[in-house]
């Protein structure tokens, strides 16, 4: 496994902060302290996804996170906990993913 890795954005949940087309790359989680404000990957139903955290809490003796997409209106559903997190987005690169949205909208037409 790499440290490091690229990720496109697919969505417009987090347009304005990061949008559609552009790539993010990502330090993959290794349990560190997280702050409201990161942005990470985590997964959900088994997509990855970008979102912001919107608030840190201790439910049972375990952090969880809230998290947003910094486009939606609402909080996401539930928690994210630790198990769930993939990695912590440090930067992003303006609309290079492009091709693999395209490709991708291409073939599951």
């Amino acid at each position: 496994k790499f440290k490091y890795g690229i990720l496109v954005v697919g969505s417009s949940s987090m347009a304005g902060t990061i949008d559609k087309g552009d790539a993010v790359v990502y330090k993959r989680f290794e349990d560190e302290q997280l702050e409201k404000g990161q942005v990470i990957i985590f997964l959900k139903d088994d997509i990855k996804t970008i979102h912001a955290i919107e608030d840190v809490q201790l439910k049972n003796n375990e952090i969880i996170y809230h998290t947003k997409g910094t486009n939606n209106e609402q909080k996401d559903e539930g928690y994210r906990t630790n198990k769930d997190i993939l990695g912590i987005v440090k930067f992003k690169i303006i609309d290079i993913g492009w091709p693999t949205i395209w490709v991708n909208e291409l073939f599951n037409k």
